[in-house]
Parts: C-alpha cells; sequence; structure tokens
C-alpha cells in the first residue's frame, strides 16, 4: 500500500477514536478545550499549505469536478460545514465573537477555517467565564 493510499485509512481511524472517546467521556473537557480544534487547524494547515505549493491552490478541484463521486464528496463536505456552522453560530453569537469574519475564513479554506473558528469560539467563552 502506498503512503498515500494509508491517509485516508489513518483519517477514518483516528476519526473513529474520537468518536469513541465522545461516546465515552463523562463531561465536557474544563479549561483548554480550545487547543484540540486550534492545533487540528494548524496540523492541517501545514499539510495543506504543502499541497499548495506542490500541486497548486486549486490542485483540488479536479477532484471535485470530473466524475459524480468527486461531486458528491464536494456537496458532503459543504453540507458538514454548513451543518457545522448551523451549531456554532449561535455560540459565537452568545460570547461576543463576529460571526462574519468566522463564516468567510470558513468559506475560503473549508475544515481549517471551522476549526479555527470553533477554536476561537471556545477560547473567548473559557476566557469569559473565568
Amino acid at each position: 500500500m502506498q503512503y498515500v493510499q494509508s491517509l485516508p485509512i489513518f483519517s477514518v481511524g483516528a476519526l473513529v477514536a474520537f468518536f469513541v472517546y465522545l461516546v465515552i467521556k463523562k463531561s465536557p473537557i474544563k479549561g483548554g478545550a480550545w487547543m484540540f480544534p486550534a492545533a487540528l487547524a494548524l496540523a492541517f494547515t501545514l499539510f495543506s499549505l504543502y499541497l499548495v505549493l506542490a500541486e497548486g491552490p486549486l490542485g483540488f478541484w479536479p477532484n471535485h469536478s470530473q466524475s459524480f463521486w468527486g461531486v458528491q464528496v464536494w456537496m458532503d463536505l459543504l453540507l458538514a460545514l454548513g451543518v457545522s456552522c448551523y451549531f456554532i453560530v449561535p455560540k459565537a453569537k452568545s460570547v461576543g465573537v463576529s460571526v462574519v469574519p468566522g463564516l468567510l475564513l470558513v468559506l475560503c479554506t473549508g475544515s481549517i477555517g471551522m476549526l479555527a473558528f470553533l477554536s476561537r469560539v471556545l477560547y473567548i467563552e473559557e476566557r469569559t467565564a473565568v
């Protein structure tokens, strides 16, 4: 198996492990919950920057526009971002985080922006709760 072929398997394994954690955890993380999405945003940004440098800023587009499976994956990603925004925007508003810059970041960068937006909201929520 090639390195590139193993990344999707590793990624789904990490997601399943995260789901197991969500099922078994007893209470929300106290203090520093914003660090997890921030670290994921940083790691995915670095990986994405490498890809942009190696394959160009629109290297993702052929994957999403040349077959119905590609379009399905594109729509799936957009739906996931929309659902995420549906849940994070009210929380952002409640702690006084400006929503428009966060949504623009999500629109321009996808999951990277969503993770950064979530991290910011959790950070402000934690800071104002003290």
